[in-house]
């Protein structure tokens, strides 16, 4: 029991000895960054006011009427210039058409890409042999005529407009007799 009320009594010392020191440690510590606070402020005024004090060179002569004139023409042209109609211009649409491309050229880009097969009886299909109908829009007629370029056997076109390069395989089979 004795040392339980030891122990109880240091416990009690030691906290209240922790609580004491900080306390006395806080009000000494705010004191000092109060002090600094005030210092850098009276630092810091003083430059303002040495900056706000005028020197000799500071002063700007007075403009005179030909300058003031001159002035207000161009502000007064440069304010129509938001006026100005001008007939001519027309809206530029940019259009990008399917091209061909080198073999060296192609999957150069972040564009996706796409194998396509042309049949020997004119049939474009995908890679699910899905016939495709709207050829011009998506590789361009004459990309077709092509073949032997730059490949015997294949053409690369790339559709700017879609983001992809298309490689398209000659096959001598006919579509119609495959499928």
């Amino acid at each position: 029991m004795n040392t339980c009320k030891n122990l109880l009594i240091f416990l009690a010392g030691a906290a209240l000895g922790t609580i004491v020191t900080e306390r006395v440690l806080k009000t000494k510590y705010e004191q000092i960054a109060e002090e600094e606070i005030a210092s850098v402020k009276e630092v810091y005024a003083k430059k303002m006011k040495k900056l706000e004090e005028p020197t000799e060179g500071d002063t700007e002569p007075e403009p005179t009427k030909e300058e003031v004139n001159q002035y207000r023409e161009m502000a007064s042209n440069y304010t129509n210039y938001s006026k100005i109609k001008k007939e001519d211009e027309k809206e530029v649409v940019e259009v990008y058409t399917p091209q061909v491309i080198s073999p060296d050229e192609f999957d150069t880009n972040d564009f996706k890409t796409q194998t396509l097969t042309l049949y020997a009886d004119g049939v474009l299909a995908d890679e699910y042999d899905n016939v495709i109908t709207n050829v011009d829009e998506i590789v361009g007629e004459e990309s077709l005529d092509h073949f032997g370029e730059y490949e015997e056997d294949t053409v690369y076109v790339r559709n700017e407009e879609l983001e992809t390069d298309f490689e398209i395989l000659k096959d001598d089979s006919n579509y119609r007799d495959m499928f």
